[in-house]
């Protein structure tokens, strides 16, 4: 009987061991189609996001033509951009980067400036922009809500308020590819428009408007009446005309 028990206990022994080296093997199998699910999905929809201090650095491995692609970017008064390829990428890189100083001259209140670039601006489309402006700077600039636009080479972009939150002035705006990839949040100030008076010719006197001479009316002899009266005549020249 002791030998029986104790060859029951070694297969039932055996058995939990088998057991649990086949759970092993389920596990890792599906670990591992779950990392080989998650490289797949990096290495298709791309990519490697990096931050470095005020730069964002977005590596793109493939994107077809006619994609979006959405940054978030978090930095420079930007929340995110979303960008349209019209032709395929590969092996792209996109940066932005929080500047100092961009390549147009700009006359006005400026909250921040930033550049985007990457090697073949013609693949980009439509750019839709996310901002963020946070109230008390804008107080400290002076910058109005309404006032806020971005430019993108000293062109004004389609800006729209969208309210505020949290403390933070929300604003969208879009523009038609990227140009030069310079580009500044704020408000520029417009130069007043001075209303030119008209210059006379050479040799040209300006001479004061003349009053009209009022007309004197033509009078004819015919309408003149003289009117005379009757001469009176004395006493002593009555007598005298009695012995005439």
């Amino acid at each position: 009987m002791a030998m029986v028990k104790k060859k029951e206990t070694r297969r039932k022994a055996k058995s939990v061991r088998t057991n649990k080296i086949k759970n092993k093997e389920v596990w890792f199998s599906l670990l591992a189609v779950f990392l080989i699910g998650v490289i797949a999905i990096v290495l298709v929809v791309n990519d490697d996001s990096q931050l470095t201090g005020n730069a964002v650095v977005q590596k793109i491995s493939l994107l077809p033509a006619d994609s979006s692609y959405f940054i978030e970017i978090n930095t420079a008064g930007v929340k995110a951009v979303n960008i349209n390829f019209v032709k395929t990428v590969k092996g792209e890189t996109i940066r932005f980067d929080k500047v100092d100083t961009v390549n147009f001259d700009f006359d006005g209140k400026v909250y921040s400036m930033f550049k985007i670039s990457l090697d073949d601006v013609s693949a980009i489309g439509k750019v839709t922009y996310s901002l963020a402006l946070e109230k008390a700077a804008m107080d400290l600039l002076g910058l109005g809500e309404d006032e806020v636009k971005l430019y993108l080479d000293n062109k004004e972009l389609l800006t729209t308020k969208l309210g505020i939150k949290n403390g933070y002035f929300q604003y969208t705006a879009v523009s038609d590819g990227i140009g030069t990839g310079n580009f500044l949040i704020g408000s520029k100030i417009e130069a007043p428009v001075e209303v030119q008076k008209p210059t006379p010719l050479v040799g040209e006197a300006i001479s004061p408007k003349e009053e009209p001479t009022p007309a004197v009316p033509e009078v004819s002899e015919e309408s003149v009446i003289v009117d005379k009266e009757p001469v009176k005549k004395g006493f002593f020249a009555w007598l005298k005309s009695l012995f005439s």
